[in-house]
């Protein structure tokens, strides 16, 4: 594999030739014995840098019978060549290129070929944040216009009728935009994406402005779909560190409802805790920037925490307040001065209540969002922009009880707030 060229023009039986040698050097780094792997990861560290070598991967992609590990190194080599390689992947040819990772992208994802999909989308974002051709106001209506049929991807017909319809035919394609939502942010502020500092803070300005994300996160949390609802609180995370929440977020009522309820579920909890306390910090962030919208979304969020998360996990402690009471009666009486069994439930911290049912992780997650939402609802309370009766206390009143949870790391992220 040493003796190789690596040149990547010429006529196309030139190009099938590199292909075929890519496609041996891949297997021999992957599935090859110590002495096929040393000199085959030298040959393709030696193609990552060569010019035109993302024309290759390009034909890789669209090649039968394609490995799944060839699909995963050719997309690779795709995302570092469209971050930063101008010597690999010259400026002009990043829009005629991503049409072409859009589509291998969805291929992938209607495979089920995840890592594959992450890495193509993270291409896809870095090349929307860095191609020159791509103005900086119209970056999300083109992107739009790439992942979506033409009457779905209309600004005017992105309707929660329209986005449901066109899931419900192809949620492939409603997974890859929250991959591409989820990549956006990080290309903007990622210093692993090369791109001048004046056209990185108007793309960023522009994401934060973009109002497409709000109705792709609704589709997806409402779809009944758990790895779509998954997805969505990941690119919800992605968004909020962009400094505010999803735009437009505020008035996805069905969505947050959907959010929170995911907050005390077996397989969402972990994520959708993430999510919640994400929005919750970009809220408190943005709302001091005279952000009428972060304050009403806050608000719902908040209204979310206490009229629906923390009054079912009360009734959760007080049935296992009332199923250790009676256990306690069955078995010998409680020693004089000692409390009850459902007097120490009912003092057992919530994320406690989490914990026994779901596990240490969503219970530390559960506490992360405690403390993002007594952050959030501290200063507002306290100039009188917000009146939820209770709350503040509840919320500090849960944070005390959690420092003595020691399991899941509870305890430190609760002392870490204090």
């Amino acid at each position: 594999m040493h003796g190789q060229t690596m040149g990547c023009s010429g006529p196309c039986h030139g190009m099938q030739t590199m292909l075929q040698q890519l496609r041996n050097a891949i297997h021999g780094l992957y599935c090859g014995n110590e002495s096929i792997q040393r000199p085959a990861d030298a040959w393709l560290q030696n193609f990552r840098s060569a010019a035109g070598s993302w024309r290759v991967c390009v034909q890789l992609l669209d090649a039968q019978h394609l490995q799944e590990h060839e699909c995963y190194f050719a997309s690779n080599t795709l995302k570092a060549a469209c971050q930063k390689h101008q010597d690999v992947l010259e400026p002009a040819a990043l829009c005629e290129l991503l049409p072409k990772l859009v589509v291998h992208m969805q291929a992938c994802l209607h495979k089920q070929q995840w890592p594959s999909a992450v890495q193509l989308a993270a291409a896809v974002a870095a090349v929307a944040v860095r191609a020159p051709s791509l103005q900086p106001g119209s970056i999300m209506q083109d992107l739009q216009a790439l992942f979506f049929p033409a009457p779905v991807a209309a600004a005017s017909n992105l309707s929660h009728q329209t986005l449901d319809l066109h899931l419900q035919h192809d949620p492939a394609s409603v997974a890859a935009a929250l991959q591409l939502l989820t990549a956006l942010p990080e290309a903007a502020l990622s210093k692993q994406t090369s791109v001048h500092p004046d056209r990185r803070a108007a793309v960023t300005d522009c994401l934060k402005q973009s109002v497409w994300p709000a109705p792709v996160l609704r589709a997806a949390l409402c779809s009944q779909n758990t790895q779509l609802l998954l997805l969505a609180c990941e690119a919800v995370v992605s968004w909020c560190e962009l400094g505010v929440p999803p735009q437009g977020m505020e008035a996805q009522a069905g969505a947050l409802d959907v959010l929170a309820a995911a907050l005390l579920g077996r397989e969402t909890a972990v994520k959708a805790c993430e999510a919640f306390a994400a929005m919750l910090v970009a809220c408190k962030e943005s709302s001091t920037s005279s952000a009428p919208s972060s304050m009403l979304l806050l608000q719902q969020l908040l209204q979310q925490l206490q009229h629906s998360v923390l009054p079912a996990l009360a009734a959760e402690q007080r049935t296992m307040g009332c199923n250790a009471a009676a256990a306690a009666s069955n078995g010998s009486s409680s020693a004089i001065g000692q409390p009850s069994a459902a007097a120490a439930a009912d003092t057992a911290a919530y994320s406690s209540v989490v914990q026994a049912h779901l596990g240490a992780d969503a219970a530390a997650g559960f506490c992360r969002v405690l403390c993002a939402a007594a952050a959030a609802l501290l200063l507002p309370v306290l100039q009188g922009a917000v009146r939820l009766p209770g709350l503040l206390e509840l919320l500090l009143q849960q944070l005390l009880l959690c420092v003595g949870v020691h399991e899941g790391g509870v305890s430190m992220t609760a002392v870490e707030f204090w």
